[in-house]
C-alpha cells in the first residue's frame, strides 16, 4: 500500500517578511499556494498512491475564499477520476463549519468532522481494507488529549492509520491548546502509521510505530525554511518506507558568505557577489535568500555593523543579486555572524546552552507562557495572538538584549 500524507497547506496564507518585492516576484507568488495543492494531486497520480490523507489546516483561515475552495475541490475530483480515496480532517486554522463550504465534496472523500474520534474503513483498489481513525477541530483551540480516546488497532483491517493534528503534551494547561497528546498512549494503540499535522517543520517523533510530521509543503515564512513537501509512505506487511517529495516551486535558503579575505567594505561586496554565483539555489521559480556574513575581519566588524543599520547595503544587494540570479533569487535579510562563542561565560554555562535557550523561547507555547498576563487584556490579546511580525520583533530584541547583557556583540541583522 502507498499513501500520500500532507498537512498544513495553509492555502490562503500570505508570504511574510519579504519587504517590497519586484513586480515579477509578486506575479510568481500569486498562485503558488494553489499550485502547491495542484502539484500534490499530480504527484499522487504520478506515484499511483492508494490513499491520500490530509491532516488539518488545508486553509489558513476559518473563513475560506470561494476561489481556494474551488481549486481544492477540483483537486479532490481529479483524485476521484483516478480512483484514489482521500481522508480529510480539519485543524485549528480551518476548523470545520459546514456553512462555510460552497461546493460539495466528491464521493471519494471521507470527511472526519467531529472532535470525537471517528474511524472510517476504506477499501482500496488493491482489495486491502484500511481503517483510518482521527478527529477534527470545531474551534481554534482543542485542549483535550485525544490520544487516549483512539480505538486499538482493528483486527479486521490490513492496516490501521491514525490522523492527529496536534502537539506533544507539555504539561502546561495554558499552552496545551492544540490537542496535546502523550506519545506512549499513541504507541499503545498498535497502529501501523501515525500521520501527524500542526508542526510546520518535517520531523519524526517515533520510529516504531512510525509517527511523522510532514511539515508545511510550502514555506510561507523563514521559520519554514526546512519545508520538504509531502510524504509518500510505502507499507508492505510490517515494513514501512518514507520519501519526502517537493510540491512547491519556491524555497527559503540560508547561505553563509565568508569575508575572511576581505580587507575593505568594497571587497565585502565583491566577495558576496562572487560566492553568491557559486550557490546552488533550491527554488525552481524563486528562492528567498537569508545571507549571513561570517569570518569577518576584526577591523571591519564595527563598521559593518554600523552600515547594516542603515539598510542601504541590504537594498543595494537586493537589486544586484536579483539581477545576478536572472531574477530567480530575492534577498530577504542580511546578517552578521553572532560572536556568542567568543564570550567569557560563567562556569557551567556554555554558548550552545545560551543559543538553545534563545531558540526554545521562539515557539508559540513559550511566547504565550511568557506573556500570559498580557493575554488577559482583550486589546493586547488580539495583537499578541494574531500578529506574527510582532512576535518575531519581540524575539529578536530579546535575543540582542541577552547578548548585550552577557557582554557580547550579537548578530547585526536587518530586514527590509
Amino acid at each position: 500500500m502507498k499513501i500520500l500524507h500532507v498537512a498544513d497547506l495553509h492555502m490562503d496564507q500570505a508570504f511574510e517578511g519579504l519587504g517590497k518585492l519586484p513586480r515579477k516576484v509578486r506575479e510568481k507568488l500569486a498562485n503558488e499556494n494553489l499550485n502547491a495543492w495542484k502539484n500534490t494531486v499530480a504527484l499522487a497520480i504520478e506515484k499511483d498512491v492508494d490513499l491520500v490523507v490530509i491532516v488539518g489546516d488545508t486553509f489558513h483561515q476559518s473563513v475560506i475564499s470561494v476561489n481556494s475552495q474551488h481549486h481544492f475541490i477540483n483537486g479532490l475530483k481529479r483524485l476521484e477520476q483516478y480512483d484514489i480515496p482521500t481522508v480529510l480532517t480539519f485543524g485549528n486554522h480551518d476548523y470545520y463549519a459546514p456553512e462555510k463550504y460552497w461546493f460539495d465534496f466528491p464521493n471519494n472523500v471521507h470527511i472526519i468532522i467531529s472532535e470525537e474520534i471517528e474511524t472510517v474503513d476504506v477499501r482500496l483498489k488493491t482489495g486491502e481494507l484500511v481503517s483510518v481513525s482521527g478527529f477534527s477541530y470545531q474551534s481554534k483551540w482543542l485542549s483535550d488529549n485525544k490520544g487516549k480516546k483512539f480505538p486499538v488497532k482493528s483486527i479486521d483491517s490490513t492496516y490501521h492509520i491514525g490522523l492527529y493534528h496536534g502537539q506533544l503534551q507539555s504539561g502546561n494547561v495554558d499552552t496545551d491548546r492544540y490537542a496535546p497528546f502523550n506519545l506512549a498512549e499513541l504507541k499503545e494503540k498498535g497502529y501501523d502509521y501515525w500521520a501527524l499535522g500542526h508542526i510546520h517543520q518535517p520531523q519524526f517523533i517515533s520510529e516504531e510505530p512510525l509517527m511523522v510530521y510532514p511539515g508545511s509543503p510550502i514555506g510561507h515564512t523563514r521559520k519554514e525554511i526546512n519545508s520538504r513537501g509531502v510524504v509518500i509512505v510505502g507499507m508492505t506487511g510490517k515494513e514501512v518506507s518514507l520519501e519526502w517529495l517537493p510540491v512547491a516551486k519556491i524555497a527559503w535558503q540560508k547561505v553563509s558568505i565568508s569575508l575572511k579575505y576581505a580587507r575593505t567594505l568594497s571587497e565585502c561586496l565583491v566577495e558576496t557577489e562572487e560566492q553568491f554565483n557559486n550557490v546552488s539555489w533550491k527554488g525552481e521559480n524563486i528562492t528567498f535568500a537569508l545571507l549571513e556574513w561570517c569570518d569577518i575581519p576584526e577591523q571591519l566588524r564595527q563598521e559593518i555593523s554600523k552600515e547594516l543599520e542603515q539598510l542601504e547595503v541590504l537594498s543595494y544587494l537586493q537589486e544586484q543579486l536579483y539581477k545576478l540570479s536572472n531574477e530567480q533569487v530575492w534577498l530577504v535579510s542580511l546578517s552578521q555572524e553572532t560572536l556568542i562563542d567568543r564570550l567569557t561565560l560563567p562556569l557551567g554555562l556554555s554558548a550552545q546552552a545560551i543559543q538553545d535557550e534563545i531558540v526554545a523561547f521562539n515557539t508559540e507555547e513559550k511566547f504565550n507562557q511568557t506573556v500570559l498576563d498580557l493575554l488577559k487584556q482583550p486589546e493586547l490579546r488580539q495583537i499578541l495572538e494574531q500578529d506574527s511580525r510582532f512576535k518575531e520583533a519581540v524575539f529578536y530584541e530579546t535575543y540582542q538584549q541577552l547578548l548585550n547583557d552577557l557582554g557580547g556583540r550579537g548578530a547585526a541583522k536587518y530586514e527590509n
